[in-house]
């Protein structure tokens, strides 16, 4: 895996809510983001669920690599690498 710069999770829907935000919190309780209207709800559990999917997918395309055979998964192992990279900033 390539080294994060992101704030370690867990982060957290947090049930506190100011006018139209609430705030994704990491583990110590640190702001990770002020999310807004629309979608308000959705956005914020999508974003505090981030650094989870992140090593999920990771996981997922380290164990596909090493299990899948020839070329058939390829676009699938390309896709994750894009969305991991965008996660990191790299692209």
């Amino acid at each position: 895996m390539n080294q994060t710069k992101f704030t370690p999770g867990p982060w957290l829907f947090s049930s506190y809510k100011s006018g139209n935000s609430v705030i994704v919190i990491d583990g110590k309780e640190f702001d990770v983001a002020t999310v807004n209207y629309p979608n308000r709800d959705a956005n914020a559990h999508l974003i505090a669920a981030s650094p989870d999917l992140y090593e999920a997918l990771d996981a997922l395309k380290a164990e596909l690599f090493l299990h899948a055979e020839g070329n058939y998964f390829r676009p699938l192992l390309d896709k994750a690498e894009i969305a991991l990279a965008k996660a990191r900033g790299e692209g």
